[in-house]
């Protein structure tokens, strides 16, 4: 798979060219790690290294009492990578064979810095993240009852 079909699908890059992705994707760090069922992808407050995106399998989020599943093409994490409280809200666990891709925050500020769409979704992320009801909203429609639980 190339890499404009790997960054095309993901939600940071929708509103990217190809032209523009493939002048800025060599001129960034990326990490490409594989996670067998049960490893860890991410502790709880781990400082987070970049923004993740789960590229294949299936991972396990855990928050408290909450518990989330992603699955291809979700985002990991995009919080805690900047300011003094650097850390993950929600530790993260594979749950079959996972890829996953890590873009250091280096490199998101770069990316932002270039390109207005990025940096306006990364905005947008973080601005319904500060939303304390929403927020609220979200982790209660993660909660799943007890016995369902993997």
């Amino acid at each position: 798979m190339s890499a404009f079909a790997i960054f095309s699908n993901l939600s940071l890059f929708k509103q990217v060219t190809h032209e523009e992705l493939v002048s800025l994707i060599p001129r960034i760090a990326l990490d490409f790690s594989t996670f067998m069922p049960g490893d860890q992808v991410l502790g709880p407050e781990t400082e987070p290294i970049g923004l993740m995106y789960l590229l294949e399998g299936r991972v396990l989020g855990r928050y408290k009492d909450s518990r989330i599943q992603f699955g291809p093409g979700d985002l990991l994490t995009f919080s805690g990578l900047f300011g003094r409280n650097k850390q993950a809200f929600m530790s993260l666990e594979a749950l079959e064979p996972a890829k996953v891709l890590t873009l250091d925050a280096h490199s998101l500020t770069f990316l932002m810095q270039q390109h207005q769409a990025i940096l306006t979704t990364y905005v947008g992320w973080l601005s319904d993240a500060a939303d304390p009801i929403r927020c609220l909203h979200t982790l209660n429609e993660l909660r799943q009852p007890s016995d369902s639980r993997p």
